[in-house]
């Protein structure tokens, strides 16, 4: 027998039990000790240890680069700085602020991580002993309950005494850039992209103390006035953080990023933090892989009508039917129709020729008013089904949204996976798919791309497809709800 074994042997109940209890709470604690389990990358450690004012670090989604910049929060807050550590030192307690772009968003990637959630604080960044529950502030706000709005940590001399309490304000930049006015900050960290006018008062709420600011992000919103700044600037360090430099992933997961984003107009943002500034097809994966020749589908398939709404007489509107398999999370492009200057009950009968009662996602301009109408009610009112609201999605924080390029890459995603099909039967949308680009970044304006756009509203609410025959037996309003949401009731 091992002495290990023999000493277990030799203990009596009551020793197994607190030996038992005292190895279970050092598992807790290691689990909890996120700063012993993090693996940093060297250029993670570079935006760490730089000595300018001002640093950002530019890279893809999921890849850590937010955890670098809660750390160089965490040193400073608490002037526990590790021996490695050659960066930026405060000598006293600091005023610092930390901001995310909502409160939600603020919560789940800034303070939830680095104090832990409110029902379990101690397990993120900042370890149990260094916080103390009366020195968080927060508040329930709408959809966000137990927001952080400002907190305390004990601030250490070299010796590792404690000194005193610094804080730290909590901010969204959703809310615009005269919330951070007021009095200067030792630090400002910042997650994700604000926009300029966030960004250039927060180097004025910087500028007495001579403080930092820290920013991680991932450039999707093309070459900014922040990206040139940070880019163009002596005084500042930018770092293009890519998919390949964390060591924390494997081989197996980059590989599968790369896969993912392979096809996306902003696999360069995605993946390895470098704007997109040029000009390109947006969807440019192989059509082996969405094209399609019509063939019949199941009888089961859903029915649901994207469309796109003309602003005046000559201007165009568009129609696309979807069938969606839901077994097979598969969508099929089987029919269009596009047309300019015919009246609005040739729109609306090729919205019934489609099929009478299929429902019908349209885009929010649809509300504008038209010879004192809504322009949505100019279908509806010759019986065709449009949904009450217009189209949108729900975001990961069951947040609404109508954001373009995450439909895009919605859309993108599905053609790689082959679970986007275009019938080849549907010439127009064909060739607008085919010509469908970019420029300076974003989709280029003016172009032929009204079927694009009917299939865009289509894909956002194709959760809401149905089949006629099911809806003869059903009522309506069972069928488009949401969360609570009366979707036959006016927007």
């Amino acid at each position: 027998m091992s002495k290990k074994w023999a000493n277990s042997y030799l203990m009596s109940d009551d020793e197994l039990v607190r030996d038992t209890a005292h190895k279970e709470a050092e598992l807790r604690r290691l689990k909890r000790d996120k700063l012993s389990l993090l693996k940093l990358s060297p250029k993670v450690f570079e935006f760490i240890n730089s000595t300018l004012l001002i640093a950002a670090i530019s890279g893809g989604n999921q890849l850590g680069k937010s955890v670098a910049v809660l750390l160089k929060h965490f040193f400073h807050m608490t002037g526990l700085y590790p021996s490695w550590y050659k960066g930026i030192r405060y000598r006293e307690p600091v005023t610092r602020a930390v901001a995310g772009e909502t409160a939600l968003t603020t919560k789940l990637n800034i303070t939830n991580p680095l104090l832990g959630p409110h029902t379990d604080r101690g397990s993120g960044i900042v370890p149990d002993s260094l916080i103390d529950p009366k020195r968080i502030k927060t508040r329930n706000i709408s959809g966000c309950p137990e927001s952080v709005l400002e907190y305390e940590l004990p601030w250490h001399d070299s010796t590792g005494t404690h000194r005193g309490w610094s804080k730290a304000y909590v901010y969204s930049y959703a809310k615009g850039w005269k919330r951070v006015q007021g009095p200067p900050f030792n630090g400002f960290d910042i997650d994700e992209e604000p926009e300029w006018m966030f960004f250039k008062e927060v180097l004025a709420r910087t500028n007495y103390t001579r403080g930092d600011v820290n920013l991680a992000f991932s450039p999707l919103q093309g070459w900014t006035k922040v990206y040139d700044f940070l880019s163009q600037t002596d005084t500042a360090l930018l770092i293009n953080y890519g998919v390949d430099d964390p060591v924390h992933l494997t081989d197996e997961h980059k590989q599968h990023l790369k896969d993912k984003w392979a096809h996306d107009p902003q696999r360069d943002a995605r993946l390895y933090g470098f704007p997109v500034v040029g000009e390109g097809l947006i969807y440019a994966v192989p059509k082996g892989s969405w094209e399609w020749e019509p063939q019949k589908l199941p009888d089961l398939c859903d029915y649901l009508i994207g469309v796109d709404l003309p602003w005046n007489k000559n201007g165009y509107f568009a129609a696309v039917l979807l069938r969606y398999n839901r077994t097979t999370d598969t969508i099929y492009v089987v029919d269009e129709f596009k047309a300019t200057e015919l009246d609005w009950d040739a729109y609306a009968d090729a919205c019934n020729i489609m099929g009478q009662g299929i429902p019908v996602a349209w885009p929010h301009d649809g509300t504008r008013e038209n010879n004192g109408a809504a322009l949505i009610n100019q279908l509806k009112k010759r019986g065709v089904n449009t949904m009450s609201l217009p189209a949108f999605m729900i975001d990961s924080m069951g947040k609404k949204h109508r954001s373009r390029k995450v439909i895009i890459s919605e859309i993108t995603e599905r053609m790689v996976a082959g679970t986007l099909k275009v019938s080849t039967a549907c010439p127009g949308i064909l060739r607008e798919i085919s010509q469908y680009r970019l420029k300076n970044g974003d989709v280029a304006r003016g172009q032929d791309d009204h079927l694009i756009d009917a299939l865009h509203k289509g894909v956002m609410m194709i959760r809401f497809a149905e089949n006629p025959l099911k809806l003869e037996d059903m009522e309506l309003e069972d069928v488009y709800s949401e969360e609570g949401v009366d979707y036959f009731r006016d927007f």
